[in-house]
């Protein structure tokens, strides 16, 4: 059908005016129908208009041609070339003076346009010059009697009347002749009796009449006023509900569209006239059956009244159009629609029951006047502004945007190079030239009330030049919502100015028959807080919308007829982070990095530090850059952003610091448990002073005894036999006290050192456990609770003296109820095992009170529910899952063996200090990890691997520098 539709449209452009050319041009008669007619020796022109795609005149000399020949087949014109007109207005003519052959002359136009020809028939007719007439002669030959002439009647009258009495000017006896009764008259229904009314009696009768007629009238009136105040009230009444982050409607895009819905209305509309036109031409030749499909065809076209999102039907079209801008000619066009959509189911019904075929070429033909109105009402995209079409509104709408859009672009530039300009001699020269442009441009009633309205708070020349550019701005946003919604319609804007933060609402009744109250409910920033709005106008109060977590104002509003208000809401500049916190930030930066010169955490130190600083450059440079009061806010949210990852970056500074700390001392080396340590090292030492007493005392000892024995016999060294060997036992003794010495020495050390490390492996190994999810080993859904207040003191629980574990299976999770049964309430999610204080049981469950810190940040309760003290929540668990709690390193050691590994990925050094995690392999960086730190590997893929980071998210880091370990 969609080909046909095409085929009719083009046929019925060359029967009005213009013939469709493949492409990009357009090639028009200047009249079409029967041929022209030229007499014998007259001057004689033939000539076409050629437009393009977008009727623009194509004025390209040398592309037209005429061909033609005479009325016996010879040739007359050959290929002659066919000038454009000087007026440029596409117009291509050839002129010539009539030959002296009549008869029909068989002629033909060609044009070629960007290698593309086109032929159209351009036949004319030669005649004889037509003689003077002779007014007897043709009265001879018209009636046929010499008598009579165009001025003479002769006998005619009495030849027609048949009587002598009888003329034209007098009846005679021809009104009794008629009656054939005297009594009847005009008067009497029956015509038997009665007198002819007087005009006294039309004067009394039409009299009463009309008055009684006045009175129904005027009663009709009146409630047709009354209806139509209350559906003003019910229409019209402004219910306005907006805040500051409402979108302003972008007109250039919604008139793109406009002009593509009325393109597509217009070749329907124009199908359907082609269509009915070739109908009743044809009708006598087409069957009633082929005459109802295509009556059914065209009705599927009109559509239905209720099409919306359908805009290649006539009503889809224009409901979008009356939808989206509310204008008169778009009312008027969907009440043509309305009649032509009548005629056609009318059509359709009677010549479906098969009694159509008497009335229905009548019916067609007042279609066809419908679908001409139609045309008429839409018009063609070559209308103006004046024209009271359709397309005519578009450019008047168009014309109106691009005015506002010129405004608005002047605001801007001075608002954006505000800096430069705000110390300019004639800066209020431009302000006033530029109000004065802005009003006469303006749609919106009483718009100049909107830039006279006066900020309190504005104490300075400077502040009340801006705002009167900022009154400007938002002056022509609301315009430009006038525009979209139609001036039937309420209208809401808003915008910003300077003297703290102002909030300026603008407040339209749309109604032009009653006054009304307008109820407004304005959403105030989401920063803001009730402590934060200044002031306000009476009219309004501050409130608290629970669901949104959002302060508003709110108040009703009484406007006059078509009246315009400007409220305005005060409020603290919040919208900022002062350089002083900056500085601030930027201090303890530089305090946290020195300790870090020279140790193994220097790299990463620096790089968190250059990201620091970057950041709060940012900080400074995007408030710098703000202007204007919506600006100022947008930088504060970005600058927000920044302002939290430095607060990140500077916790994870301290923790380099904390860890450089540790590792430089024998403490730190060790581990935590440094009373255990020290007092080790003194029962070393006085072990060791011991030994070396008792050792000295033997020795001295010995000496004693080898001077006693003065009659041994000595040695060619003078030392006797027996003092010699006293001193080998005595060399052999020491020997072996300093062995057994060294060995105690060692095992004390040894011992201590082993038990330092393994709870420093037992420890870590419960901090790295995966975070994976929970589940009771009997059934039970787990359902995340609420989040709960956090204890940033890590306390150990409360609430009783014995401790438990209680062991979660890796890869599992674990339920902490509200009651001893899995049908009571689920407080929290364990993901990781723990050590918990044991209140009380009930059969198999465990009632415990676990320190609110330890649990997952998703699984915490809300509110104070469950708490038994501070930063501690009670609950209960499987006692399947509970036991005593590990004292020793080698029992917890064998606790981590029965339960099934798990692979996680281990980051190794780097020379950057930090390894990057990508969202993808060889992807974009989405964070970094620090050397040390485990991850849950979740895949690999080439030299990649996937891994679950702390928030739950995954990304991808490079094998090369991580290592695979089981827990």
């Amino acid at each position: 059908m969609t080909t046909a539709k095409k085929a009719i449209t083009i046929s019925a452009f060359l029967a009005a005016s213009a013939l469709a050319l493949a492409g990009n041009v357009n090639l028009a008669r200047a009249s079409a129908g029967s041929p022209q007619t030229c007499t014998v020796g007259s001057e004689c022109g033939i000539g076409e208009f050629l437009y393009d795609d977008e009727y623009t005149p194509i004025t390209t000399p040398d592309i037209c041609s005429i061909t033609s020949r005479y009325p016996d087949g010879t040739s007359y014109l050959d290929n002659q070339n066919m000038p454009p007109a000087a007026e440029s207005d596409g117009w291509y003519s050839y002129e010539f003076t009539a030959p002296a052959t009549t008869g029909y002359y068989r002629t033909q136009v060609c044009c070629t346009v960007s290698s593309e020809l086109l032929c159209v028939d351009k036949d004319f007719e030669v005649t004889d010059a037509a003689t003077s007439s002779d007014p007897d002669a043709i009265a001879s030959a018209v009636w046929g009697y010499s008598s009579r002439t165009l001025s003479s009647f002769g006998s005619l009258a009495g030849d027609i009347w048949s009587y002598s009495t009888r003329s034209l000017s007098t009846f005679g006896t021809l009104i009794s002749n008629m009656w054939s009764n005297s009594s009847r008259t005009l008067t009497d229904p029956s015509l038997t009796s009665g007198s002819i009314a007087t005009k006294t009696d039309l004067t009394n009768a039409t009299g009463s009449g009309i008055t009684s007629l006045t009175t129904e009238i005027n009663n009709v009136k009146d409630t047709a006023d009354d209806t139509r105040l209350l559906l003003e009230k019910l229409v019209n009444k402004p219910i306005i509900e907006y805040s500051l982050e409402d979108d302003v409607p972008d007109l250039n895009s919604k008139i793109t569209e406009t002009k593509a819905v009325a393109n597509q209305l217009y070749v329907n509309n124009q199908y359907i006239v082609s269509k009915i036109g070739t109908l009743i031409k044809n009708y006598e030749k087409t069957a009633e059956s082929q005459v109802l499909d295509q009556v059914i065809e065209l009705n599927e076209l009109a559509g239905e009244e209720s099409d919306v999102e359908n805009t290649n039907t006539l009503y889809g079209s224009i409901n979008w159009i009356n939808d989206s801008w509310n204008w008169d000619e778009g009312e008027k066009i969907n009440a043509e629609t309305s009649n032509l959509k009548e005629g056609l189911v009318s059509i359709q019904t009677s010549l479906g029951s098969g009694k159509g075929d008497k009335s229905a070429k009548k019916d067609l033909q007042n279609l066809f006047t419908n679908s001409v109105s139609l045309e008429k009402l839409i018009g063609t995209a070559t209308d103006i502004q004046s024209d009271g079409t359709l397309y005519g509104k578009i450019k008047k709408t168009e014309s109106i945007a691009l005015a506002l859009d010129g405004r608005q672009s002047e605001v801007e530039k001075l608002l954006t190079n505000w800096d430069s300009v705000r110390g300019d001699k004639d800066l209020m020269t431009k302000i006033s030239d530029l109000k004065r442009k802005v009003l006469a441009v303006n749609q919106v009633p009483k718009g100049s009330v909107v830039l006279d309205s006066k900020t309190a708070d504005a104490n300075s020349p400077e502040k009340s030049q801006k705002n009167s550019l900022l009154s400007m701005r938002g002056l022509l946003v609301a315009n430009k919502l006038l525009l979209a919604k139609g001036a039937s319609s309420y209208i809401a804007s808003s915008w910003l100015e300077e003297g703290s933060v102002i909030i300026k609402s603008l407040v339209i009744n749309p109604s032009k028959l009653i006054s009304q109250e307008a109820i407004l409910k304005y959403y105030l920033p989401p920063e803001i807080r009730e402590e934060d709005v200044l002031s306000h106008d009476d009219l309004l109060s501050v409130k608290y919308d629970v669901e949104k977590n959002q302060y508003y104002v709110d108040g009703k509003i009484p406007l006059r007829v078509n009246e315009t208000r400007v409220l305005a809401i005060r409020l603290e500049d919040i919208f900022v982070i002062g350089k002083d916190e900056v500085d601030s930030f930027r201090s303890q930066a530089i305090d946290l990095s020195r300790p870090l010169e020279k140790t193994s955490y220097f790299a990463q130190g620096v790089t968190l530090k250059s990201d620091i600083d970057a950041s709060l450059d940012k900080i400074l440079s995007l408030q710098k850059k703000a202007i204007t009061p919506e600006q100022r806010i947008r930088a504060y949210r970005e600058a927000l952003i920044e302002k939290n990852a430095v607060e990140t970056k500077l916790a994870k500074l301290q923790d380099l610091v904390t860890l450089a700390a540790s590792t430089g001392t024998l403490f730190g080396f060790i581990g935590s448990v440094n009373a255990l340590t020290v007092w080790g090292l003194i029962i070393i030492m006085i072990t060791g002073f011991v030994l070396m007493v008792v050792f000295m005392k033997k020795a001295s000892s010995g000496k004693s005894k080898s001077r006693k024995g003065k009659g041994e016999k000595q040695g060619p060294t003078g030392i006797s036999t027996s003092e010699r060997s006293v001193n080998v036992g005595r060399w052999i003794k020491f020997g072996i006290s300093f062995g057994v010495f060294g060995i105690v020495v060692a095992l004390a050390s040894g011992f201590i050192v082993a038990g330092v490390v393994s709870n420093s492996v037992r420890r870590e190994m419960e901090t790295s456990q995966n975070k994976d999810n929970v589940e009771e080993k009997k059934q039970g859904d787990a359902i995340t609770p609420a989040p709960v207040a956090e204890d940033k003191t890590k306390t150990n629980a409360v609430g009783g003296q014995e401790i438990v574990r209680i062991n979660v299976p890796l890869g599992s999770k674990l339920n902490l109820r509200e009651g001893p049964s899995k049908e009571d309430k689920i407080l929290a999610k364990l993901i990781d095992s723990l050590d918990a204080v044991k209140i009380s049981e009930d059969g198999d469950w465990v009632n415990v009170a676990i320190a609110a810190h330890l649990l997952p940040a998703s699984g915490k309760t809300s509110g104070d529910a469950g708490l038994v003290g501070e930063g501690t929540v009670a609950g209960w668990v499987s006692g399947d899952y509970v036991e005593e709690a590990v004292t020793s390193p080698n029992a917890a050691e064998d606790d981590v063996k029965e339960e099934p590994t798990v692979s996680v990925v281990l980051i190794l050094n780097t020379s950057t200090g930090w390894l990057r995690v990508r969202e993808k392999p060889s992807g974009g960086e989405i964070t970094k990890v620090l050397p040390g730190e485990k991850y849950r590997l979740l895949g690999e893929d080439n030299g990649w691997y996937e891994i679950e980071l702390q928030d739950g998210t995954s990304g991808w880091v490079s094998s090369e520098y991580t290592s695979i370990v089981s827990e």
